[in-house]
């Protein structure tokens, strides 16, 4: 039996890739012009008026605001503040307990059903062709082992499985942490204290793929996306077998 079992085992699969993360916002979707309209029309809907004269010069500043502040740890809340638009990051609706949060998010998602994102060009057919990579034919004696795939984001999730859905790609993925599943792992249920660049939701999603961090790639699109993929602990594991992610 020992000898069959080492005729199947496939040694080119010994340490290379087992799964993947992808951000959804800036990676898998077009988020970014999706945000400048928002902010626009929450701007307007608030009596004020946005200084760009193009999207780019508002995505320069947009980045600069959240990545190069003095305490980034605001992150968009301080580009609501610059511009002295009402919001607040940490009062967020929380379902479970019927808390409708700050009424930016209800706007939010109100502008979010009205404007949904496509995915970016070329981003649904390689999702299927990273699926299709383990599975079985008829030619092969080895036993595949499919990449595992999972969504890490910080937004709402009955938001990003609808537009997934609706593109022909949520079977494609094993598992998702959003900011639902945050709350749930945040002893009060402050989901945002745990966004990135903590390491915490990374650390989630890997327990939930069942692969290993230093085989596995997040794909981002932010330096905070960067920091949260390196020296992360899974639950459970010791604090000396922390893992740096493969970071796209």
């Amino acid at each position: 039996a020992k000898e069959q079992l080492n005729k199947m085992h496939d040694s080119r699969r010994d340490g290379i890739l087992e799964g993947i993360i992808f951000d959804n916002d800036g990676v898998m979707s077009r988020s970014a012009p999706r945000q400048y309209q928002w902010f626009q029309y929450w701007a307007q809907a608030n009596g004020r008026t946005l200084p760009y004269a193009s999207f780019e010069e508002f995505l320069t500043d947009y980045n600069d605001i959240l990545h190069k502040a003095e305490d980034i740890s605001g992150g968009v809340q301080n580009f609501y503040d610059k511009h002295g638009l009402p919001c607040n990051m940490k009062d967020l609706p929380n379902p479970t307990i019927s808390k409708p949060g700050h009424p930016v998010w209800t706007a939010y998602n109100e502008f979010k059903e009205r404007n949904p994102l496509g995915l970016v060009p070329g981003m649904k057919d390689t999702l299927e062709m990273i699926y299709r990579l383990g599975a079985l034919t008829p030619k092969e004696s080895t036993i595949p082992t499919r990449l595992r795939m999972g969504i890490n984001s910080t937004n709402v999730w009955t938001t990003i499985g609808k537009e997934l859905e609706k593109e022909g790609v949520l079977q494609y993925f094993d598992s998702q942490i959003s900011i639902e599943m945050l709350r749930e792992i945040h002893g009060h249920g402050d989901g945002n204290a745990l966004n990135k660049p903590s390491t915490v939701s990374i650390a989630w999603m890997l327990y939930h793929l069942g692969t290993a961090g230093n085989n596995t790639m997040h794909v981002g699109d932010t330096r905070a996306d960067l920091a949260s993929s390196k020296n992360v602990l899974l639950p459970g594991a010791s604090p000396v077998n922390r893992k740096d992610l493969i970071v796209v």
